[in-house]
């Protein structure tokens, strides 16, 4: 197939991928496409659009540069080669154990917010939060019972018991800072 009947030029191939020409100098920078030049200009043939398309796609599945261009080589080697479809399924199935990980902490993470939002609503709507509503005879006396604390930010419940924003990090075992 030739690819020379089909020479595109650096703005063109921006626009038909939603990037910057800039992006795509970077990616030439970084050796991970290689347009060729006619004088000073940059002109793309469909298989570096290809591989532009692959970095691209790499980028939004969340892979660094570097494992990006790990790809690319694998994409250029001789597929015929098993170590090189090994390494690349052991690359992808490493992501996608990270992705689910990552999945996970979201997923508990919004059911901790959604029971935080909800108790913070059941005590707005209380009776005993209207009479806790501040206003001046209220502030003007004295040993008032201000009535139970409302949540904050920083506590959540969790199985009946109060816990605080850093004992959550705590048990997904991320570092409280």
């Amino acid at each position: 197939m030739d690819d020379s009947v089909d020479l595109k030029g650096i703005q063109e191939v921006a626009d038909l991928l939603s990037v910057t020409p800039r992006t795509l100098r970077f990616y030439e920078e970084k050796g991970l496409i290689r347009p060729l030049r006619i004088g000073a200009v940059r002109v793309y043939r469909r298989c570096e659009i290809v591989r532009i398309r692959l970095v691209l796609r790499g980028r939004s599945m969340g892979f660094s540069l570097t494992e990006t261009a790990r790809f690319l080589d694998l994409y250029d080697a001789d597929p015929r080669h098993p170590e090189q479809v090994r390494t690349l399924t052991g690359n992808i199935g490493h992501r996608i154990a990270e992705l689910r990980q990552q999945r996970e902490a979201i997923d508990q993470t919004l059911t901790e917010l959604a029971a935080l939002e909800d108790g913070a609503l059941k005590r707005l709507h209380s009776p005993a939060a209207e009479r806790c509503a501040p206003t001046s005879s209220a502030v003007a006396m004295e040993g008032a019972d201000p009535g139970p604390p409302l949540p904050t930010a920083s506590s959540a419940t969790h199985e009946g018991e109060q816990i605080g924003v850093d004992d959550v990090r705590m048990r997904r075992g991320h570092a409280v800072r």
